[in-house]
């Protein structure tokens, strides 16, 4: 077995890049308790397969590692905690998909039908449909990305009362949008 002082850095990443096994195991061994102390704070009791999962990736691509002879000793644990804070993440956002599958699953089927975007759609469509007049029109062209000056050259309306009708429709449908997505 090859220990941690008959190998400097360089020498580890060479033999890791030609197969050594017993070098790898050296790297696993040097990296194991920072890797630990990084990645415990942020997945808990999920640590240990974080590393796993760092380690795996690496012995697998062996190419990867090779990338780093010649190369200071920073520029590679760079790489590997950045190995390692993906995998957090990836921990961390299936821990948020199955908390809100969990949350989903305690709402009723009515309200489970639609999106929460294509809610708010239906909802802000049905505020404006129930204003009408010049208020809609402005509103409605405001929606589809045209400015104030080209919302009152359609029209053929001042821009001042542009703005007075986005003004006050902010407002209506506010108050509206609120009643209807309570």
């Amino acid at each position: 077995m090859i220990t941690v002082t008959d190998l400097n850095f360089q020498e580890m990443i060479e033999r890791i890049a030609s197969g050594s096994s017993d070098a790898f195991e050296l790297l696993v061994d040097q990296y194991t308790q920072r890797l630990m102390s990084y990645c415990t704070p942020k997945v808990r009791d999920e640590a240990a397969d974080v590393l796993q999962e760092v380690f795996i990736k690496l012995v697998k691509t062996p190419e990867r590692i090779a990338n780093f002879e010649n190369q200071p000793e920073n520029n590679f644990l760079k790489f590997v905690f950045t190995i390692a804070r993906n995998e957090c993440a990836n921990i961390l956002r299936k821990r948020k998909m199955a908390s809100a599958a969990e949350i989903e699953g305690q709402i009723p089927a009515r309200e489970q039908s639609l999106e929460p975007a294509q809610e708010r759609e239906r909802a802000l469509n049905e505020c404006i449909e129930s204003h009408g007049g010049r208020f809609k029109e402005v509103l409605k062209l405001g929606l589809v990305g045209m400015n104030s000056q080209e919302i009152a050259d359609q029209l053929r309306i001042a821009v001042g009362s542009v703005y007075k009708y986005k003004h006050d429709g902010q407002d209506a449908i506010r108050t509206c949008l609120e009643g209807k997505l309570k």
